[in-house]
C-alpha cells in the first residue's frame, strides 16, 4: 500500500506522512482539474 522508504522512515509516522503527501497530491490535481474545466487552460504538469 505504501512506498516502502516511507514505512523504513519510522514506522507509523512514515506511513501519516505517505498518507498527507497522497491526500496533498490528491487535492492538488483535482483543484488543477476544476481549474482546467472553469477555464479552459492546459497545465503542462
Amino acid at each position: 500500500k505504501y512506498p516502502r522508504a516511507f514505512i523504513s522512515l519510522g514506522g507509523d509516522q512514515g506511513v501519516l506522512l505517505t498518507k498527507r503527501l497522497f491526500l496533498k497530491g490528491k487535492f492538488i490535481y483535482r483543484m488543477k482539474k476544476w481549474v482546467e474545466k472553469k477555464y479552459m487552460v492546459r497545465f503542462l504538469l
